[in-house]
């Protein structure tokens, strides 16, 4: 990761998977990600209101403000955040469902290292593609 850090957003109200994702990411990645946690959704609201993430890896099941909401709100915020569902319980219905919502994949808990690893990877080299392709774009000489 040459260009400016991914930011991460995890959300889910058992700290202990939080803590799970996150050494995963570190011992993976390093510390070039940023990385921000949660186990409050409407914190997660407003953490991201304020920096804005590439990468939000959600639970779908929480009390009060469930990932379905979570997911409507950050996707309404920002159209490229790619949001990656948790699950425990991966129902066709709910999977579906989120992922008419905007959610560009899932995850189900227990997260194995080696899924959670590789779909991150997957989607932190789309957002470089996608930064690389922009700034080609954005440093082309004009043409009258």
């Amino acid at each position: 990761m040459k260009s400016e850090s991914i930011r991460i957003l995890l959300v889910d109200d058992d700290t202990m998977i939080l803590k799970l994702i996150k050494r995963h990411l570190r011992a993976h990645f390093g510390r070039e990600l940023k990385i921000a946690s949660t186990v409050n959704p409407g914190e997660a609201l407003s953490i991201n209101a304020n920096e804005g993430f590439d990468i939000c890896i959600t639970d779908l099941d929480m009390p009060a403000f469930n990932g379905f909401n979570l997911l409507k709100t950050i996707k309404a915020t920002n159209v490229l955040t790619d949001v990656i569902i948790l699950t425990g319980y991966p129902s066709s219905n709910a999977i579906r469902s989120a992922f008419a919502m905007g959610a560009n994949d899932y995850l189900v808990k227990p997260v194995q290292e080696e899924a959670l690893i590789s779909t991150v990877r997957f989607y932190i080299e789309r957002i470089e593609r996608i930064r690389r392709e922009i700034l080609a774009t954005n440093t082309e000489p004009q043409l009258a």
